[in-house]
């Protein structure tokens, strides 16, 4: 609909849509026409409310001329209550988000103009008078009406994101002209054990030794182009239609272990068992229809240079568009799909539960022929929630699974045994006992893993261009500002924060650039170490302990301070240089051990001796490990070295051992660290220093976007980093440089 107008709520003229987008919603067609406020920015989310409580009109008119046997309007996605209107007789009524429609309208069209009519009511106040013919549902995050409407379930707002109840035609409308249509392609294949021969029992091909997709870090990713033709009995060519396929076999193993209680859970590929590693994505805009296909190829590029091979779709967003999954087929990135219910208790009404079988058998068929999505998940943190209310189920009730007060719990328990969400040694778990929970120190990942955590992660701030680009007002541009606050939507963020921030990182200034950096060093911190624990427990077969690490989250859907590794302009943060790190096919480990029989290193003599303590010598054993998970063996030579931090002596090694707290480690007042970054050649940057530096990031001032191969790494006296960046960084080029206690 390039030409659709949006009707302005207190008149009745039209304003004219100033993009040419095939989709659309009503929130930047409103800012594109100056109505309202960008609400990303400032305080304006505050100030935009009214758009979700009210309804809107969108309206096109298109020309048509007669000849083909059949014509249909296609739906993809409206946004979500809508009538539609084809000169102005009503032809579809919608209440998911999630479902497409093909109506035939050869009868009702002119020779010539024609108009379209989509009248949105407003979702927000649907959904709360479905409520009150209801009852409310327990939940986490958002409004609890969410639960009666088929909408994407982050724009009644969340913990990292803003309350914005949008609408629109969200997805694409077409006119579809035919004598013969050919709808749906499904290619069916079978891998066999030995992976030589692939067919596809209908169709009776069968190809020998078929070129096979992997993931991007285990081989390559051909995909197959196949082609329908539909014709005529005198071979007039009618229609075609093709698919892009990939053909794999995957699999998920859960096998008992060797020494350990539980069941493995990893994934396998084409026989080859996987450690994965990757993040969770939410959608990367809260206006999707704003991000054009090379937004996506960016994001999809990201992941995989930073050596991510798994992303997770949140069940709180939506299905995402054709060309996310087309992108993680072409770059091997492999796909679990939640499906879009988040964090609640469901009601089970006989009109949602016929919606929703409508909107799994479309979503799934759309999805099947890519071969990168490897596994469906029927929510996310539905149990979760119910376990922690501690809300039984009683499949004796006469008033059945619809009256339950955990409607779901049936269906989940038919499916799989009762099992605790927070049992470590089955399937996956979400780990949150770091941040959450129990708060635990980060320095204890490797006691609190799972066998495949789908969800851990660290709180920091974006870039200090992302925080000035939603904070205009220089008064507001520091740490704790009202309009900052309002930017962070995690409970309590300020608090936890704070104590991860004071437990880890020495604080020398309260400004606004050091507290970014010093949370971005943290976060990389955490989030590095608890890769490095849980990949040294991916053993080999029986002992696949830890088998995946999916880091919540990659990206942000607006400015904010949250859990992402790269903020929403896609400036990575450190800590998606520091997951790149540890998640290279080879990596290297540390890990201190106190060796003291009793744990302890002071002595109480007490009456004895007169004297209350006597601080003795303290004994510990070091562990270096290695990681190799390429196809490859590996041999070589480890060179392992320490280094003195205070007198720069080799005493130390470059993966720093966990144990030691950075706040115990200061730097004499008279040392006079230089560190020196230039741009050498065009987008090359070189990183020398006299002595032993810690985190040090790399900025290029003036710059949109800047990424490089690597940054907030430690540099050694004596070396001669060499870094690449991404983009238009040329020979002389100034770039500033951030490290841990830099003298200011």
């Amino acid at each position: 609909m390039s030409t659709a107008d949006t009707t302005e709520l207190v008149t009745d003229k039209w304003k004219q849509c100033s993009h040419s987008r095939a989709t659309t919603q009503i929130h930047p067609d409103l800012i594109d026409a100056g109505l309202i406020a960008d609400p990303f920015v400032d305080l304006n989310e505050q100030t935009v409310q009214w758009v979700g409580e009210a309804d809107w009109e969108y309206q096109t008119t298109f020309t048509y001329s007669s000849g083909a046997k059949f014509t249909d309007l296609v739906f993809e996605g409206l946004d979500t209550f809508a009538s539609v209107f084809i000169n102005d007789v009503k032809i579809l009524e919608t209440q998911n988000m999630f479902h497409w429609h093909r109506i035939p309208v050869q009868n009702l069209l002119n020779d010539g103009d024609n108009t379209l009519r989509i009248y949105f009511f407003s979702a927000l106040l649907r959904a709360r008078e479905l409520e009150e013919s209801h009852k409310p549902m327990p939940l986490w995050n958002g409004e609890s009406c969410r639960f009666y409407i088929r909408k994407a379930q982050y724009h009644f707002g969340w913990d990292w994101g803003p309350v914005l109840l949008t609408c629109g035609p969200y997805k694409e409308v077409k006119l579809e002209t035919y004598d013969a249509t050919i709808t749906d392609l499904s290619v069916l294949f079978e891998i066999s054990e030995a992976l030589d021969v692939a067919y596809a029992t209908e169709t009776k091909i069968k190809l020998k030794e078929p070129e096979l997709w992997y993931p991007h870090k285990y081989g390559p990713q051909p995909l197959y182009h196949f082609r329908v033709k539909s014709y005529t009995a005198s071979d007039r060519e009618l229609v075609e239609l093709s698919k892009s396929v990939g053909l794999r076999r995957a699999r998920v193993v859960q096998r008992p272990l060797v020494d350990q209680p539980g069941t493995s859970f990893y994934f396998e590929i084409n026989n080859i068992p996987m450690f994965a590693a990757g993040s969770n994505w939410i959608p990367a805009h809260n206006f999707h229809t704003v991000l054009t296909k090379q937004d996506y190829y960016n994001w999809i590029k990201l992941a995989v240079d930073g050596n991510q091979d798994k992303l997770r779709v949140w069940g709180g967003g939506i299905y995402e568009l054709d060309i996310f999954y087309q992108l993680c087929d072409r770059f091997g990135i492999f796909v679990w799909q939640d499906l879009m219910f988040e964090c609640g208790l469901y009601p089970c009404t006989p009109e949602l539960a016929k919606s929703v079988t409508i909107e799994a058998e479309q979503q799934v068929r759309r999805l099947r022929n890519y071969c990168s999505v490897v596994i469906y998940a029927g929510n996310n943190e539905d149990y979760k929630l119910a376990e922690s209310l501690n809300i039984q189920w009683d499949p004796d009730r006469k008033d059945g699974v619809a009256e339950s007060d955990f409607p779901g719990r049936e269906y989940y328990e038919k499916i799989i045994p009762s099992a605790s969400t927070s049992d470590s040694t089955v399937g996956d778990i979400h780990q949150w006992n770091v941040w959450h929970g129990t708060q635990e120190k980060y320095q204890n990942w490797s006691q609190i893993g799972g066998r495949f955590i789908s969800e851990f992660g660290m709180l920091a701030f974006p870039n200090i261009e992302t925080i000035k680009s939603c904070v205009t007002n220089i008064c507001q541009q520091y740490p704790q500002s009202e309009v900052l606050d309002q930017h962070d939507k995690a409970f309590g963020f300020e608090r936890r924060l704070a104590l991860y921030v004071m437990e880890n990182i020495k604080i020398d200034s309260l400004d606004l650039e050091s507290r970014t950096y010093a949370t971005q060093l943290m976060q990389a911190e955490c989030l590095a170490y608890a890769y490095r624990c849980w990949r040294r427990e991916w053993k080999g077969k029986g002992k696949e302990y830890i088998a995946g690490a999916l880091v919540w989250q990659i990206n942000d859907c607006w400015p904010t301070i949250s859990w992402s590794v790269c903020d929403f302009y896609r400036r990575p943060k450190l800590a998606y240089y520091a997951i790149k790190r540890e998640s290279a096919a080879l990596t290297l480990g540390i890990y201190r051990n106190q060796t003291t029989e009793d744990g302890q290193h002071i002595k109480r003599l007490g009456a004895e001796t007169g004297t209350a303590h006597v601080y003795g010598k303290q004994c510990f054993a070091v562990d270096v490990w290695g990681v190799n998970s390429s196809l490859l063996p590996v041999q070589g030579v480890l060179i392992v070295e320490f280094v003195e931090v205070l007198s720069g002596r080799k005493v130390f090694g470059s993966k720093q051992n966990p144990t030691q707290f950075l706040t115990d480690i200061s730097v004499p007042a008279d040392r006079h660290t230089a560190v020196i970054a230039e741009v050498t050649e065009d987008s090359v940057v070189a990183v020398s220093t006299n002595f032993l530096v810690k985190g040090v990031a790399l900025h290029v001032p003036g710059t949109t976007f800047e990424t490089f191969d690597d940054n907030g790494f430690d540099v050694f006296e004596g070396d001669n980093i060499i870094v690449k960046a991404a983009g238009n960084v040329v020979k002389g080029t100034a770039v500033t440089v951030e490290y841990y206690e830099r003298k200011k």
